[in-house]
């Protein structure tokens, strides 16, 4: 009889062994409205017109299922070593130490440190920049992935000659796409205050092309040129 119930307690264990192992702040959520998103939240960095932006990169159905674009702020020393990679016009990325990013996009967290690579860091990107300090100056952009159509982009003015286009990360397959836009003629300070997000149509369920897409962008604004394109990262799996 002790050998029988000993037998039973072991199968309780490997059964209880077996289980996957989950990481609490991965699941605390409820129909994708996550209260807590700690891990190491990758980013693209860019700059327009001298000034840098970080912008989270997603992945669907995860804590990293938000975009986030936002302006920073680094040391002088650190600001000329990125402006030097820029000028190379080769994809930047940040590995930032462990954070939770529904506090980034609370506001509550004002900055972090992250290593600078050149190119995609998980792609043979090679570290250029170690534990730089990365100030969170102004919150851009900050919206969950979508399950609607793709083609539309989050129109985002940053002063009164660029705007950004951002692809509305929809369903699946999608991309992740920045567009940096030109304005010929300068904005009014009245547009520039509108803090009302809004949307374009500029593609489809494929990335912009300048070969295959002709949308009507908002009065006086030209595609400059492409700053960021993800589409590995989005496919059906």
């Amino acid at each position: 009889m002790k050998y029988i119930a000993l037998v039973f307690c072991l199968f309780i264990s490997a059964a209880a062994m077996a289980q996957p192992h989950q990481h609490p702040q991965e699941n605390n959520h409820h129909h994708g409205v996550h209260t807590s998103a700690i891990g190491i939240h990758g980013m693209a960095l860019f700059a327009v017109d001298g000034q840098f932006f970080a912008s989270h990169m997603p992945l669907a159905n995860s804590i990293h299922s938000h975009q986030i674009i936002f302006s920073i702020e680094v040391n002088a020393t650190a600001l000329e070593q990125m402006q030097k990679l820029d000028r190379e016009q080769t994809l930047l990325s940040i590995v930032p130490e462990r954070f939770d990013l529904v506090a980034l996009m609370q506001g509550k967290l004002t900055e972090f440190r992250a290593d600078v690579y050149r190119g995609h860091f998980e792609r043979q990107g090679k570290k250029q920049l170690s534990e730089v300090i990365i100030k969170v100056d102004k919150i851009l952009l900050s919206e969950s992935l979508s399950h609607k159509e793709n083609g539309f982009f989050y129109h985002i003015p940053l002063n009164s000659r660029y705007a950004l286009a951002v692809h509305r990360i929809s369903q699946l397959p999608s991309y992740d796409q920045i567009l940096l836009l030109q304005n010929s003629e300068k904005l009014a300070k009245e547009n520039l205050s509108n803090t009302r997000l809004q949307l374009i149509p500029l593609a489809d369920q494929q990335p912009y092309s300048p070969q295959k897409h002709h949308p009507q962008l908002p009065k006086g604004y030209m595609i400059k040129k492409q700053l960021y394109l993800e589409t590995q990262d989005f496919q059906v799996r």
